[in-house]
């Protein structure tokens, strides 16, 4: 039962539903800017990364370590309190488009009417943070331990492979949060058994849309497949919740 629910038939019949949903109360232009506005808003965090570029050339190494620190805690603090429940605010307006639901562009901001907003879209961002820094940061700190900047072709080669190794293993274990943005969002606690498959069942069919992405400049993401992915993202969760609760546990059936 489990295997017909993550079918190539659910797949076209999900693509179809949300089609439906992005064309429903003009939610596709919707998502479309409620994407633009949390992409300009990481614009900040490259003015605070120049800011700092430009005051370390003109104090130079003496004040190179508090000019770090400064700049350390405006960016984490920047990405806590704005950026991360904005990204959040995405996964709320997606949910509430595929509820159907009465959607505005200022439901973006969702985690900014309150303290319980507030906490549970920083939950939501944290789901995405989190993967997401490991993903960057693991192979740079790899390739800096087995290569530096003296290595050999040796070494950078293993280098790379050991990076490509790790990122591989952390987004195993990261598909088991599939259901994360999913419940912070729903403040529900779905079941959602063997979240990892399920997880690696939805990137692996979005996986050439976002290739397809890449060669259309960006267009046909920010267009079709981000807002098609975030729709998607809660009506597959919810019909595997639902799944989850029926299907007794142990039963391979």
């Amino acid at each position: 039962m489990e295997q017909n629910l993550l079918s190539i038939g659910t797949w076209k019949r999900l693509w179809r539903e949300t089609t439906g949903l992005l064309a429903m109360r003009g939610n596709r232009l919707r998502m479309i800017l409620a994407i633009l506005i949390a992409a300009t808003a990481c614009l900040p965090e490259l003015l605070f990364l120049q800011v700092y570029s430009a005051v370390l050339d003109t104090v130079g190494e003496a004040a190179a370590t508090t000019a770090t620190t400064v700049w350390l805690a405006v960016s984490v603090a920047y990405l806590i309190g704005v950026l991360l429940p904005l990204f959040a605010g995405l996964f709320y307006l997606a949910g509430q488009m595929e509820a159907e639901e009465e959607t505005v562009l200022a439901d973006l901001f969702h985690a900014f009417t309150g303290a319980r907003a507030y906490r549970s879209a920083f939950s939501c961002g944290m789901y995405l943070g989190i993967p997401l820094a490991a993903l960057l940061l693991t192979p740079s700190v790899i390739t800096d331990r087995l290569a530096g900047t003296d290595g050999n072709l040796l070494q950078l080669l293993l280098a790379a492979l050991l990076a490509v190794a790790a990122d591989i293993v952390l987004l195993f274990l990261f598909f088991g949060w599939f259901a994360g943005p999913y419940r912070t969002v729903r403040r529900e606690k779905p079941r959602m058994r063997h979240a990892r498959r399920v997880g690696a069942w939805y990137w692996g069919r979005f996986l050439p849309h976002l290739l397809l992405s890449v060669l259309s400049l960006l267009i046909y993401l920010i267009a079709d497949i981000l807002p098609r992915m975030l729709i998607l993202y809660f009506r597959l969760c919810r019909e595997y919740d639902r799944f989850s609760t029926i299907q007794p546990e142990g039963n391979p059936s």
